[in-house]
């Protein structure tokens, strides 16, 4: 939470502090108490705008919360939107045919999280629905254990492409890790082309589950 004394409202004070945790310690998310005008206009006033709302707290009582963003994309990262976990577990199921329960086990690991594997992501539009997303996971279910964290499971809508929002996203991952100390992504994949024109590289053939041959691809992070 902000807050600012009220003997120093209106004396940039605020505007300073939140400069600084977006610049330096990345924060793109914040929860806004509804009722509270002053401080809806002041997020307002620096860029961020409203991509969900909660109704009610943790605990289930009634509490108007907006969750704001200040990333123009709509890009949340969902260890800061736990409200987001059911919803982007069954749109992630429906695109990869594997069970939303095993989505959703592996995204409540990266709850409150900020500095380890796993991490998932998914793109919200003006609308609320989620069209886009992608995970990093340790492994993406081949036998080379040393190649980690793997990108997996990314997707776009399909009448959202050629927007250039899977590179936003992907950009956006390889800096949130970059920030996160790691150096490099892996990633087993088909689609070949769409990958390498986006900066991977081909590393080796990687064995998967079924020891089936795989492209594996690798790309470093931004810092």
């Amino acid at each position: 939470m902000l807050f600012i004394a009220p003997t120093f409202i209106g004396q940039g004070y605020g505007t300073a502090i939140l400069q600084e945790l977006i610049l330096n310690h990345g924060v793109t998310l914040v929860d806004v108490n509804e009722q509270n005008p002053a401080a809806k206009k002041f997020y307002f006033k620096n860029g961020f705008s409203i991509y969900e709302r909660s109704s009610v707290d943790n605990q289930n009582r009634p509490y108007p919360i907006l969750h704001l963003s200040n990333n123009q994309m709509g890009i949340v990262p969902l260890r800061d939107a736990p409200f987001l976990l059911d919803r982007a577990a069954s749109w992630f199921a429906t695109k990869w045919d594997i069970p939303a329960e095993t989505y959703k086990k592996s995204m409540q690991d990266c709850i409150g999280s900020y500095d380890n594997v796993p991490q998932w992501y998914v793109v919200i539009n003006d609308r609320k629905e989620i069209i886009a997303g992608a995970g990093v996971i340790e492994n993406d279910f081949h036998q080379r254990k040393d190649l980690t964290p793997n990108l997996c499971a990314l997707y776009v809508e399909k009448e959202e492409r050629n927007q250039q929002l899977a590179s936003f996203l992907l950009n956006f991952i390889r800096q949130d890790f970059g920030n996160m100390g790691v150096k490099k992504f892996y990633l087993v994949t088909d689609p070949t082309d769409f990958y390498e024109k986006r900066g991977w590289q081909f590393l080796t053939y990687v064995e998967d589950e079924n020891k089936v041959q795989e492209r594996m691809y690798t790309i470093s992070t931004l810092l």
